[in-house]
């Protein structure tokens, strides 16, 4: 059993079932873990986000990279997204599929996949290097 207060409870929106409103918490909990305590993400750190904008937790590392002061950039399928990206605060990126930059600088140093994507960081990697 779980004793909470009334105050700890809220209301679901209409618009999200019940389902999608408990993922909410885990996607902001998955995304802090990415940042402070496995990235520990500190003010003037350079910070690479994988695979922006398939995912929440891309986004919401995003805002909280951006958040602590970091220089925040982003891997993505697309230019829509590396602007919605900068929008959010991001610095810069990297569309994987057609090797485009965006702002993007070399001095990136740490690198935070938020899902096991591992493969497309070391694609990113290639990319900046131009091997």
């Amino acid at each position: 059993m779980i004793n909470i207060t009334s105050k700890q409870v809220f209301l679901c929106s209409e618009y999200l079932t019940t389902a999608e409103a408990a993922a909410l918490p885990l996607i902001g909990l998955t995304a802090y873990r990415a940042v402070f305590t496995k990235s520990q993400v500190e003010h003037g750190d350079y910070v690479l986000v994988t695979i922006f904008g398939d995912c929440c937790r891309a986004v919401t590392a995003v805002q909280f990279a951006v958040a602590a002061g970091a220089h925040v950039y982003v891997t993505s399928s697309s230019i829509n997204k590396i602007e919605f990206a900068m929008k959010l605060g991001a610095e810069g990126g990297v569309n994987y599929n057609k090797r485009e930059y965006y702002q993007i600088y070399v001095h990136v140093y740490k690198i935070m996949p938020v899902a096991l994507f591992w493969n497309w960081t070391i694609n990113f990697m290639d990319i900046l290097l131009g091997l």
